[in-house]
């Protein structure tokens, strides 16, 4: 009697250590993602931007069981230091925040964005007697932040082998195109959708377009690699089931190829070599 006894007690006790072994090894939803960090790149409409982001938190947050936050960069610059630490878990990047993602901090690229074919563009005033690129010679000219494509590496490429009297860094193409408008600056840098959305708000437009780059890729959805394979994937398949309103307010594509940027990180790459020269006067823009 008393063997039984001491039987059916030590396999008891090996059940009820084997279910603890079963239920550590499966973590909660919570413990599996840990917090989840959406950056975007907002400029100016950082309020406005968390409004358009707010119901495809709530869903994620409800599909991952975990918290979910909206992290706006007003700035590229921002944007970067964003993702080279890699602190964004997923991030909805413009062309070439993507690309410097993907090379410079291994995210991969998940879904294209939503965008119109887009163009980096120089512009000068109306009057401006300048017709061509090399009339820039010993110009002064206004660029965006590094990390934006349209606004700093395209025409940077672009430039290259000219010398300009003086570069400026304008935090938003707003700003950029107020700086032209004042005669701050010879010409600005800018993306043409930017340009375009802006002249609207004029009576009649002060400036004109002096060159316009190749099209440029749109942006893409990108996922830090501090997730495993198995989290990436199923984070995807939430992506892509959200309801067809969410999916059209975050402007992703949830069942298209991701854009390839390769061509796009071979321009940067050229640029960089010329970024330690740019706050010289007057700028030359080759590499040696």
């Amino acid at each position: 009697m008393f063997s039984r006894k001491l039987v059916s007690f030590i396999v008891l006790s090996f059940v009820v250590l084997g279910l603890s072994i079963v239920g550590g090894c499966n973590p909660s939803p919570s413990n599996q993602w840990g917090k989840i960090t959406l950056g975007i790149v907002s400029y100016e409409t950082g309020k406005q931007s968390l409004q358009q982001y707010q119901p495809f938190q709530d869903y994620l947050a409800q599909q991952t069981q975990t918290i979910v936050e909206v992290e706006p960069a007003f700035s590229e610059l921002q944007a970067v230091d964003q993702v080279k630490r890699q602190a964004w878990s997923v991030v909805f990047a413009p062309p070439g925040l993507a690309a410097i993602a993907i090379h410079d901090a291994k995210y991969t690229p998940i879904f294209p964005l939503q965008s119109l074919k887009n163009y980096a563009v120089i512009i000068v005033k109306q009057e401006s007697s300048m017709k061509i690129l090399k009339n820039l010679s010993n110009k002064k000219i206004a660029l965006g932040q590094p990390g934006s494509l349209t606004g700093y590496y395209l025409p940077l490429y672009d430039l290259y082998g000219l010398t300009l009297a003086e570069i400026q860094f304008a935090p938003t193409p707003k700003m950029a195109l107020d700086w032209l408008a004042m005669g701050k600056v010879d010409a600005i840098a800018v993306s043409e959708n930017q340009f375009l959305e802006y002249v609207p708000q004029l009576k009649s437009s002060p400036f004109r377009i002096l060159h316009k780059s190749r099209p440029i890729p749109s942006g893409s959805v990108l996922f830090a690699p501090t997730f495993n394979p198995q989290q990436q994937q199923n984070l995807k398949t939430i992506l892509q089931e959200a309801p067809p309103n969410l999916i059209e307010q975050a402007g992703y594509l949830p069942h298209t190829q991701p854009n390839d940027y390769q061509q796009l990180i071979q321009f940067i790459e050229k640029v960089k070599p010329l970024e330690g020269k740019l706050r010289n006067t007057p700028v030359i823009l080759t590499a040696n």
